[in-house]
């Protein structure tokens, strides 16, 4: 493999990989916040706001839209990368 595919090939893995942790580690450190007696309801409405826009994103499943979001990033991510690449790779005048 060329050093551009794998540049490729990582920017489209971690493209994909980190909205799905972020998403995941936002959504429980909420519900861990939710714990907490004060902040159970705010918790309990963020949640549901959060899960609303997910189910926006994936025609009404919340794990669907983290997919679809992920996706998009990943590759934004790859297009970005080549951009980079071929922009860098051109001499310098």
């Amino acid at each position: 493999m060329t050093h551009f595919t794998k540049s490729l090939l990582i920017a489209g893995l971690l493209g994909c990989s980190v909205p799905s942790l972020l998403i995941g580690t936002g959504l429980l450190s909420v519900l861990i916040i939710g714990h907490i007696p004060i902040a159970e309801s705010i918790c309990q409405f963020i949640v549901a706001h959060i899960i609303d826009v997910l189910q926006v994103f994936g025609s009404g499943s919340s794990l669907q839209g983290t997919a679809v979001i992920s996706v998009v990033v990943g590759s934004v991510g790859v297009l970005f990368s080549t951009y980079n690449l071929l922009y860098l790779s051109r001499p310098m005048r």
